[in-house]
């Protein structure tokens, strides 16, 4: 995907589908384009979070639209916390533009682009797998009280 900014969500969406890999996609709601992929058609998934996480088992990435005005935060929370824990490696989603940027940072996505003179007024968010806990330099034995341990004893 390239670092300039998208004029529309069709724009992003269709950026952020080329950058991805794999073919298996999930659908949440209101999504702004939903064309079939020549690798197979898109699943379309449930609102309820535990059926979600079971039908988010073996997909690439999910593409939701909670950005109808009608979906609450708390219920776009639990929504997007039981895809991201089904460990789907690409999540990109669109909130509508009164959801807070905290409530989506906190469950480790990270804002692309906002759309504030589209017909529906938007943000987008994406969440990645490979990127969101990076490794980090202290995190080994050298830095642990008793680094000779490391490996030997399991609590």
């Amino acid at each position: 995907m390239t670092r300039e900014s998208p004029q529309s969500p069709l724009e992003l969406l269709q950026g952020w589908r080329e950058a991805q890999e794999g073919s298996h996609e999930g659908l949440l709601g209101h999504v702004p384009s939903r064309p079939e992929r020549a690798s197979g058609s898109p699943v379309s998934l449930s609102w309820s979070p535990p059926d979600l996480w079971q039908q988010c088992q073996g997909l690439d990435r999910v593409i939701a639209g909670l950005n109808d005005g009608r979906t609450s935060v708390t219920l776009g929370s639990e929504l997007l916390g039981s895809i991201r824990n089904a460990l789907v490696p690409a999540i990109l989603v669109f909130v509508a533009d009164e959801w807070p940027d905290e409530t989506l940072f906190s469950l480790g996505f990270r804002r692309l682009a906002r759309f504030p003179h589209d017909s529906l007024p938007c943000k987008a968010f994406e969440y990645q797998l490979t990127r969101y806990n990076h490794k980090r330099s202290w995190n080994n034995p050298r830095f642990w009280a008793n680094p000779e341990n490391f490996g030997k004893y399991w609590w």
